[in-house]
C-alpha cells in the first residue's frame, strides 16, 4: 500500500479528472496525486506554476498535461508547468475541453471561451454570438454542439461555428441560452 499522504490543512479540491489509465488527478489548490508512484506531491509556484491554486486539469489525447489557475493556462513539462503560449496574461481560468478534432476550449471567469485551433487562440464571448455567462462545466456531445454550465445558465453553441470563427470564415457563432439563472 502507498504511504500517508502528508495532511492537506486547509486545502480543497477545485478538479479532478482522470490522467491515463491507473493515474487519476486530484489537485486541490497546492497538491497533485500521481498514483503510478504512490505518492502525493506538493505542487506550486516553485515548480512553475504562477498560482497555485488549481482550478480545472486536462489530459488530452496526445497525453499533454494542462492546468488551468487563476493566473493563467500552464502545461507540465517533465517535473515543471510551463506557461501555455498565445493566451492574455492573467487570466483567470475555469474550464479546459478537448474537442474531437483536438482544439482545445478554454473557459475565463470573465464570461468567455478562447478556442485553440493548433495554431492559434481565438477569444470568443457575448460580441462574438455567446451568451454572457463564466463558464464552469464544459463538455461536448454527440450532435455537435459544446455545452456549457456556467453561473448565468446553461448554454450551447455548435462546434462548427468554433471552428468557422476561429479560422475567420463567420463573424459571429451562433450560442444560445438554453436554462438561465431564473429557470
Amino acid at each position: 500500500p502507498p504511504p500517508p499522504a502528508p495532511p492537506a490543512d486547509s486545502a480543497h479540491a477545485h478538479a479532478s479528472g482522470p490522467s491515463g489509465p491507473g493515474r487519476p488527478w486530484v489537485p486541490p489548490r497546492e497538491w497533485r496525486v500521481c498514483q503510478p508512484a504512490q505518492t502525493l506531491l506538493r505542487v506550486g509556484t516553485a515548480d512553475g506554476l504562477a498560482n497555485a491554486s488549481v482550478r480545472p486539469l486536462l489530459e488530452t489525447r496526445a497525453h499533454r498535461i494542462l492546468v488551468g489557475t487563476q493566473n493563467g493556462l500552464f502545461e507540465m513539462r517533465g517535473e515543471r508547468f510551463t506557461v501555455v503560449a498565445g493566451l492574455p496574461p492573467g487570466l483567470d481560468i475555469t474550464t479546459l475541453t478537448e474537442l474531437p478534432n483536438g482544439a482545445l476550449v478554454v473557459g475565463v471567469l470573465t464570461e468567455s471561451i478562447y478556442v485553440f485551433d493548433g495554431h492559434r487562440w481565438t477569444n470568443i464571448g457575448h460580441d462574438q454570438g455567446l451568451p454572457g455567462n463564466t463558464p464552469f462545466f464544459q463538455t461536448v456531445d454527440d450532435r455537435g454542439y459544446l455545452w456549457i454550465a456556467g453561473i448565468r445558465g446553461v448554454e450551447r453553441v455548435p462546434l462548427s461555428d468554433l471552428q468557422q470563427f476561429a479560422a475567420g470564415a463567420i463573424s459571429s457563432v451562433r450560442g444560445e441560452m438554453l436554462l438561465n439563472e431564473r429557470g
